[in-house]
């Protein structure tokens, strides 16, 4: 079941390491919790040759000197943090790390899960004098009613609500940067719903360029699965 398992979240990276590969990663700190193994480290690796400044974290010492030298083999270097992200002191000692290689004051989180890796760090960075934008639908949390309570707590506290689709386009700014424009496109048409759709009417209706051509998911079937 495990192999069926990293095979289907395998190839789901593979199709957003296309997206990726079209953003510049190049000299970004990435943080990645879970990192030491599995697809934490799968995309650690991939970001890592793509430019980024990697900080991964796991509880495991060991795993994440092993994940650190696989890293390394690769030609990949990474900032390893030894941390349980559900204690607030090493929440605190992770988030600080990675801050510390970008010396910026503004942060954008993201990730799982919302009351725990994003509210304690978010509350924290906020004490601490920085400006936090949790992008809300790229986080998630074991429930409905714990998503919100803890979104509820990082807005009360001073943290900024946006979503993916507001911090992609923020990001763009100008549709004349057209080194972007290409990437950001494909993502609205892919995963952006009714504005994807609009695009693709404007695009085919209004000025008649052919249908875009959406690649097709393919779910390999679980080996070993009872």
């Amino acid at each position: 079941m495990a192999a069926g398992v990293a095979a289907v979240g395998a190839a789901l990276l593979s199709r957003g390491f296309r997206y990726s590969r079209r953003i510049d990663f190049d000299g970004r700190t990435v943080v990645i919790t879970g990192g030491s193994r599995g697809l934490g480290l799968v995309l650690a690796r991939e970001l890592g040759q793509q430019g980024a400044r990697l900080v991964i974290a796991a509880r495991d010492d060991e795993e994440l000197d092993r994940a650190r030298r696989h890293l390394q083999s690769e030609g990949v270097d990474a900032i390893t943090v030894a941390c349980d992200v559900g204690e607030r002191a090493d929440a605190e000692r992770l988030i600080a790390e990675a801050i510390e290689r970008t010396g910026r004051k503004k942060l954008v989180l993201a990730g799982l899960w919302t009351e725990v890796c994003i509210a304690f760090p978010t509350v924290q960075a906020l004490e601490d004098g920085y400006e936090v934008y949790v992008v809300e639908d790229a986080c998630g949390d074991v429930s409905q009613l714990n998503h919100d309570n803890a979104m509820k707590r990082v807005i009360q506290a001073g943290a900024k609500p946006v979503t993916v689709l507001s911090t992609m386009l923020e990001w763009q700014r100008d549709w004349a940067h057209k080194e972007t424009y290409d990437a950001v496109m494909d993502i609205v048409k892919n995963h952006m719903g009714a504005y994807g759709i609009g695009v693709e009417y404007a695009y085919t209706m209004v000025h008649g360029l052919p249908a875009s051509k959406f690649a097709e998911y393919e779910v390999p079937s679980l080996v070993g699965a009872h």
